[in-house]
């Protein structure tokens, strides 16, 4: 594994943790004073980030496997690995601390579907997992999904992940926390961003020394995040930036230019998994 990715991992999970931390440190039952909020606003960004990085890490690592029926138990596997057990721990222990009456904005799932919706992280129904923060997994394996289909046909993957594009595209929504359903989430423009991704990598595979996208990367990143726009679109512009960020970084270790620590804790986590631990920390204060 490159090592400039397991330090964007690690760089995504602490802004994301800065963000929420912030958030909570501002209501009243934690103080009512939002420290850093100036400089972790734009924290949030890196849930983009996560998404960007899931799509060329997996292309990455897999794109071998494309086209290939015989890998897609070893991927399969792979991912389950990955994410579900220490998703499941989590949700486990702060279950138990709302059965002991701590937290106060997170439930229980109110019926099976809900409980399915929750512990399988495939949207059946409309219903919140008690790990609010969790809404970013849905996406995580609905990519892994997709691309997984790449494996079985390289040629239905392809059509598969162009048609989801396109509906994406179209629809271009971004739905809002209590309003997450089984229709909305596959269809959110988060789901392009693992795309994205992917072009990030198909960029790197094109050699070159990287400082070019590196550098037009944080521009677009800059200017997205500095002047006003619609929010669907700067979010875009943003994810376009951090995507040439990512190919130009890449390139830019490749060729030499660079030298990454390792960051093997925080790179080592899975996804969104530094925000869990905020939302455990708020569910027993």
């Amino acid at each position: 594994m490159l090592q400039v990715l397991q330090a964007g991992r690690a760089l995504a999970a602490i802004s994301v943790a800065a963000f929420h931390l912030s958030i909570f440190m501002g209501l009243d039952r934690y103080g009512g004073n939002a420290v850093f909020r100036e400089f972790t606003s734009q924290g949030n960004r890196g849930v983009d980030f996560f998404f960007v990085l899931s799509g060329f890490i997996i292309l990455f690592a897999h794109v071998n496997d494309i086209d290939k029926p015989a890998a897609w138990k070893e991927y399969a596997y792979r991912r389950f690995v990955r994410l579900y057990p220490i998703y499941w721990v989590y949700t486990g222990v702060f279950v138990l601390l709302l059965s002991f009456g701590l937290g106060t904005d997170a439930k229980y799932p109110s019926n099976i579907g809900d409980w399915l919706t929750s512990l399988t992280l495939i949207r059946f129904t409309d219903g919140a997992p008690p790990l609010l923060v969790a809404w970013t997994l849905f996406h995580e394996i609905a990519f892994y999904a997709a691309f997984s289909i790449l494996i079985l046909s390289k040629r239905i993957g392809i059509i598969v992940l162009s048609l989801a594009a396109l509906v994406c595209l179209v629809l271009f929504d971004y739905p809002e926390t209590n309003d997450r359903n089984a229709f909305n989430v596959y269809t959110a423009a988060y789901n392009l961003y693992f795309l994205f991704g992917m072009g990030a990598y198909w960029m790197y595979r094109r050699g070159g020394h990287g400082i070019v996208e590196f550098v037009v990367g944080l521009c677009l990143a800059a200017v997205a995040l500095t002047i006003a726009m619609p929010v669907g679109l700067s979010s875009i512009v943003v994810v376009a930036g951090l995507a040439l960020v990512v190919a130009g970084a890449t390139k830019l270790e490749m060729a030499g230019y660079i030298k990454v620590p390792v960051f093997s804790p925080l790179s080592a986590m899975p996804p969104t998994a530094s925000i869990w631990c905020t939302s455990l920390w708020r569910g027993c204060c």
